[in-house]
């Protein structure tokens, strides 16, 4: 993984502060700096220092807490009785005692200096900063890297004609053993060679790249900017044009209203002459180039009938997929620094079906290798003054610690161990970090962005927490002897911190086998005697929306998580979002087989009434039964900010809507 600043400018631009000391300049307009891990890890301890300190007016929310929980209470009971004037009063007192900050604007410049440490940061193990003037343009380029593929290659990659900086992750068969960047340099090399034409050279190695990352490619013969990332979307990659030029950016903070995040379904090239910026769409790319990592997406033949049998054989296909597809994720891991103890990835774990069986798929997969693994499962509780709920007291928290139960039951005697890394987030520190948080994660600004991705920030910092491990023999123990004596079966392991530089998640399962309300919401109004035909129809629709799930989720999910969690030098890879398995989910699995329904008698107190009785993601449910997760089988969806109870953590804040904007900084 690696992170990526790019900007191209007529006017003068001013160099980063933090770099200062460290630039080394060739002439008025070129210089360099190269920064090396402990370089890096200083300047991070500094801004991270600055950015997380409690501000005057968060320390007076800490100061009034008990009086802003007291009045919390009061507020309550008169909106229970309609008391609209003591409901103004009681609201008046909290917003005395409570004051939002507004902090003081940020010029462009200014801007940039706060960028350059979220850039490094993505990247600890290595820096790389170049300035240069090329023709009437001055360029400054940024790329840190954390190095998870072997041999170490430095970037970006600057030859003659063009000067690259890449971040992801590449599975193609021939670089599986390699290093993904120095792959695609070589690539671009033999193509420029062959072909007269250097666009479409370019692009037909971009057309190549099976995997999930964001890339900037400077050509400097034809002065133009080629950038972009994955079909589906997984790193981000935000840009904002001006009339100076163009800066492109794996974090962009600021409040700049012309930022934008950019689209997963092309490739956007900019001219650096004429300052003008067009697209090529993947889908037109490939009618010309290689189709062979294409994203064509046709669901099944409704008309076709089937059976359980069809079921079961299904279920077969995708968990053989989904093994390959998480394979190709663990054995692609090649740290600079390994972990002491076979310890190379961690889970973003709720304890839900879906990561749930990322674990197991995972564990089933070292298990095949013959390899010793420790996996690290990373869940997150906040504590919640508005409701006066502790961190360990989330609906998570015990989910999390029945599906490690589950998971460590069923690989017991095998060579994977599961570790319970319980993150309990303090309203303290929830306060300390929230604006460094809000800045990662702009363009997107809403209470749910908010609230979905500091959980996942605070998942990823996974510092001084505490860890469980299972030493008691679970072959003869259930679920309820295991919770009601937690403490005579685990080791608890005190100020624990997780080693682990690639985390997995389980995104995208929702997306491609129907997990929301709103895709269950598309049969409402079926009745028993509906029509065949019309049922079709009903499953016409569920297949299109899942379509289009996955085709924004770039823009819903993926860049705001990633710009959120890759600051701790953590990367996320999902086996889900592989297109492999996109493209059999949508292609040849058939619809009736992701939300199911029967009708069923249920008595009321008006008497019995017959409804419909769904089942969401069903054969990823019969999956995990596959693997022995049944408990994680049978689970309900519930949203990461309603289990880690990170949503509406402000006294005074119930009301609030996950679609309300943000306080603008």
């Amino acid at each position: 993984m690696c992170g990526i600043f790019f900007s191209a400018s007529t006017q003068r631009q001013t160099r980063p502060r933090c770099l200062d000391h460290l630039i080394r300049a060739q002439d008025q307009c070129s210089c360099s700096a190269e920064l090396h891990e402990s370089e890096i890890a200083l300047i991070l301890l500094e801004h991270i220092s600055s950015q997380t300190r409690l501000s005057y007016q968060d320390q007076q929310k800490l100061d009034n807490l008990h009086e802003l929980q007291k009045l919390q209470l009061l507020l309550n009971k008169y909106k229970n009785a309609r008391n609209e004037d003591m409901v103004s009063q009681v609201m008046q007192q909290m917003s005395v005692l409570a004051v939002e900050d507004t902090p003081p604007p940020r010029d462009d410049q200014e801007v940039i200096h706060s960028i350059i440490p979220e850039i490094l940061a993505r990247g600890p193990d290595y820096a790389q900063y170049r300035q240069l003037r090329l023709r009437n343009m001055l360029f400054q380029m940024l790329s840190s890297v954390l190095s998870l593929r072997q041999p170490f290659a430095t970037q970006p990659v600057v030859q003659e004609d063009y000067i690259l900086q890449f971040n992801g992750e590449l599975y193609n068969e021939e670089c599986l053993e390699t290093n993904d960047t120095t792959f695609i340099s070589d690539k671009l090399n033999l193509e420029l060679q062959l072909s007269k034409l250097r666009e479409e050279a370019i692009m037909s190695v971009v057309c190549l790249l099976d995997g999930e990352f964001a890339f900037v490619l400077t050509d400097l013969l034809e002065n133009r900017v080629y950038f972009g990332k994955d079909v589906v979307g997984k790193r981000s990659l935000l840009y904002s044009t001006h009339d100076h030029g163009l800066i492109i950016s794996s974090v962009y903070h600021g409040r700049h209203e012309n930022v934008i995040e950019c689209k997963s379904d092309r490739i956007h090239i900019y001219d650096l002459e004429h300052k003008t910026l067009s697209s090529k769409l993947y889908a037109e790319l490939w009618k010309t180039h290689t189709q062979d990592h294409q994203l064509s997406l046709c669901p099944i033949n409704l008309e076709i009938t089937f059976s359980e049998e069809d079921l079961v054989s299904r279920t077969q296909v995708l968990l053989e997929v989904l093994l390959r597809a998480t394979f190709l994720r663990q054995n692609t891991i090649h740290p600079l620094h390994p972990s002491r103890e076979h310890l190379d990835l961690g889970i973003l774990f709720s304890g839900g079906l879906d990561c749930t069986v990322v674990a197991g798929l995972i564990a089933k997969n070292y298990i095949q290798m013959g390899a010793n693994a420790v996996i690290d499962l990373l869940t997150v509780g906040f504590e919640n003054p508005r409701t006066g709920l502790g961190a360990r007291e989330s609906p998570d928290r015990k989910l999390s610690e029945r599906s490690f139960f589950e998971l460590a039951r069923a690989f017991h005697g095998t060579s994977v161990k599961f570790r319970l890394v319980q993150v309990d987030v303090l309203y303290s520190q929830w306060l300390a970090h929230k604006n460094h948080v809000l800045d990662l994660i702009y363009p997107c600004t809403t209470e749910m962005d908010l609230s979905i991705a500091i959980a996942f920030y605070f998942a990823c910092r996974s510092q001084l927490c505490e860890a469980l491990e299972v030493t008691a023999d679970l072959s003869k123990i259930d679920w309820q002897t295991f919770s009601t004596d937690m403490a005579n079966q685990v080791l608890k392991i005190e100020n624990y911190t997780s080693e682990a530089k690639v985390l997995f998640s389980g995104l995208g399962a929702d997306e491609l086998f129907g997990g929301y309300s709103r895709h269950e919401n598309i049969f409402n109004d079926l009745d028993q005697a509906a029509e065949p035909l019309v049922i079709q129809e009903k499953y016409r629709e569920l297949s299109a929306s899942l379509i289009s799930d996955i085709e924004i989720i770039y823009e819903r999910n993926l860049g705001r998580d990633d710009r959120a969690m890759s600051c701790w030098g953590k990367e996320l890879r999902y086996p889900f979002l592989d297109n492999a398995v996109i493209k059999f989910v949508v292609n040849q699995i058939e619809p009736q087989f992701k939300i199911k329904y029967e009708w069923t008698t249920v008595k009321t107190k008006k008497g019995e009434k017959t409804v419909k009785q769904f089942v969401r993601k069903h054969i990823l449910r019969c999956l995990a039964r596959d693997l022995n997760l049944n408990m994680a089988a049978d689970e309900i969806k519930r949203a990461i900010q309603f289990g880690a109870k990170s949503a509406k953590l402000e006294v005074g804040q119930s009301k609030t809507k996950g679609t309300d904007l943000l306080a603008s900084k």
